[in-house]
């Protein structure tokens, strides 16, 4: 089923920009070459070029999308195999995958399936206590196939019916490396608790500085939300035995899936607004436009880099950009921050199962 799905309908659909999944239409467009069978559909449309799938050896790369699917079905669909949850599958799997991974499939495949196959001991749920004051709770949740990674890390705190929630860092776990793919904010209404964490959070400035004029590692330009559950997600790595972070910074797929979904929405502006009404609404898409470049590629890469200059829990392997789109940290799990608020949330004797 796998093969048959794979030429039949990805390879025409995804090179198209016309993916259907049952009744929905995942704007997921890649071309695909495939040497032994002589199929490139680069060829087809050279005025509009799209990240490009390169299976060099196709017996290796089925086997491999064939082990993932397998594990999919059972992780995502509870082991129900029908063609659409196949499909979905191994489309989601790709728009995930940074260009390197493009090149070489069979070990990005290993790599997903990996992630899919990560002891239980180490994706549980933690109760926090005494953090900032509050008793909370770090909850790892399972995420839909269509999402960056199979995990989410999910922290908040309580002060009776008040909450206040952190950002989530969607991730995945294969061997002793963490693979971050977003920090993703959390919007709640304004309540007592939410108002005094937030100005709590403004002590990780103490004793802060960055005199780097660097407009992609500018660590100024960071929510202190962002750093605060960062630091935490740190401690958490230190308790599973994680020693390596892995931030993926290029989805070339999953981005081109955003901005196509921008030019849709502007064709159906362009039918339903007129004059002042279309400007107003194009503004709008244009200012999340770009809100989704700020946050969900560059800020990713100045959040980390924030916490990497506020102490010595975080050593640079490899920086992204440069031979490939892999930003490589060592954590220091005997490292220690710069200020005592940040040590605070670096807490190692507060974790209960």
């Amino acid at each position: 089923m796998v093969e048959k799905i794979f030429y039949e309908e990805i390879i025409l659909e995804c090179s198209s920009n016309n993916l259907t999944i049952s009744d929905l239409k995942p704007t997921i467009f890649f071309d695909v070459k495939i040497k032994e069978d002589n199929i490139d559909t680069c060829l087809l449309n050279t005025i509009n070029p799209k990240p490009i799938l390169v299976i060099n050896d196709k017996f290796d790369f089925f086997k491999e999308l064939k082990n993932y699917v397998s594990k999919g079905i059972e992780f995502y669909y509870n082991g129900n195999k029908s063609h659409d949850n196949v499909k979905s599958l191994i489309a989601y799997v790709f728009a995930n995958a940074t260009t390197q991974e493009l090149n070489n499939p069979v070990f990005y495949l290993k790599l997903r399936t990996s992630f899919l196959e990560t002891s239980n001991e180490m994706v549980n749920d933690n109760f926090v206590k005494n953090m900032l004051g509050y008793d909370g709770t770090i909850r790892i949740n399972k995420l839909k196939p269509f999402l960056e990674a199979p995990y989410s890390f999910s922290y908040e705190l309580k002060d009776g019916e008040n909450k206040y929630v952190f950002p989530n860092i969607v991730f995945g776990i294969s061997k002793n490396t963490a693979y971050v793919y977003a920090i993703q904010n959390k919007f709640l209404e304004n309540n007592p608790l939410k108002k005094k964490i937030n100005r709590a959070l403004f002590k990780i400035d103490a004793g802060f500085s960055d005199e780097s004029d660097s407009d992609v590692f500018n660590a100024r330009d960071v929510s202190m939300s962002f750093v605060a559950v960062l630091i935490v997600f740190i401690n958490y790595l230190t308790e599973i035995g994680i020693e390596k972070i892995n931030v993926k910074v290029n989805l070339p797929i999953r981005y081109n899936s955003h901005y196509e979904s921008y030019n849709r929405r502007i064709k159906y502006g362009i039918n339903h607004y007129f004059d002042d009404e279309f400007v107003k609404y194009k503004e709008k898409l244009d200012k999340e436009n770009k809100a989704y470049d700020d946050n969900v590629i560059m800020k990713l890469v100045r959040t980390f880099y924030r916490v990497i200059v506020q102490g010595n829990v975080l050593k640079i392997n490899k920086y992204p950009f440069i031979y490939d789109s892999d930003f490589v940290l060592t954590i220091n799990k005997e490292g220690s921050f710069y200020n005592d608020f940040c040590n605070e949330l670096f807490k190692k004797n507060n974790w209960h199962k």
